[in-house]
């Protein structure tokens, strides 16, 4: 979770900024595969909607970022983090959902 991989404490890549942009990437890949699903397989790759499944992504990782926050008030040592920690693992949600977005985009097609 702590762990360094680039850099240090006063800038630079944490094994946590990686778990969180793989993670809400992947959670975008299914949003859009759901859709997909739940569309009859019609879904197309527009703009519009990458864009969409790129939100929805930052929706679920904002989501995760309350259910931290939430354990930090009920389990004394959570090792979650403080604000800016919060702040990073925002972005690693972003970066993580905009490059689904992005690629799904790219390759045309949805399913």
């Amino acid at each position: 979770y702590n762990l360094w991989l680039l850099g240090g404490p006063d800038g630079g890549l944490r094994y946590d900024h990686l778990v969180h942009g793989y993670g809400f990437c992947c959670a975008t890949l299914a949003c859009g595969r759901a859709l997909h699903v739940a569309g009859g397989g019609h879904l197309r790759a527009s703009a519009g909607v990458c864009l969409g499944l790129a939100l929805m992504g930052c929706g679920l990782g904002a989501l995760n970022e309350v259910v931290e926050f939430a354990a930090t008030k009920i389990v004394a040592r959570t090792n979650v983090g403080g604000y800016e920690n919060t702040g990073w693992d925002l972005v690693s949600n972003l970066v993580g959902a905009s490059l689904a977005g992005l690629w799904l985009g790219l390759r045309g097609r949805i399913g």
